[in-house]
Parts: structure tokens; sequence; C-alpha cells
């Protein structure tokens, strides 16, 4: 089973990241808002992951999303 993380747990990646849940994927998550619930660290999220999703409004002007989103692990 592939990790996948998933920064970005709005009106678009919360309902993607369930129904990867609901398709037995393991996601880890991030949001920048605090409401968006038991998100971990951006980094949390990325950590382990095969594939990462972005689904951000400007993550270009935020540095909250980290260097997870700029940054992909490729050492498989």
């Amino acid at each position: 089973m592939v990790t996948i993380g998933f920064v970005g747990l709005g009106a678009m990646g919360l309902p993607m990241a369930r129904n990867l849940v609901a398709r037995a994927h393991r996601v880890r998550g991030f949001d920048m808002r605090p409401a968006a619930g038991q998100a971990l660290a951006a980094a949390e999220a990325a950590q382990g992951a095969k594939v990462l999703v972005l689904m951000v409004v400007n993550a270009g002007g935020d540095d909250r999303a980290g260097p997870a989103a700029t940054r992909p692990d490729h050492g498989d």
C-alpha cells in the first residue's frame, strides 16, 4: 500500500483525501488552517510518502508548506 502525503485539506483537498482513505490508501495530511483538524506538519505529511499531492491556492508566498513542497524524495 502506498502512503500519500496531502498538503492542502480545503474544499478540494479534503474530499480527495477522504476518497483515498475510503479506498484503503494511507494518507498523511497537512493544512495551513487550524480549522482543518488533526493535520500533521507539512514535513510530517510528506515524510515517507511515495506520492505528495499539493492542493493549495498559492504556496509561492507562504513558507508553511515547507521544503517538503519543493523537494521530492526520489530515493526509491
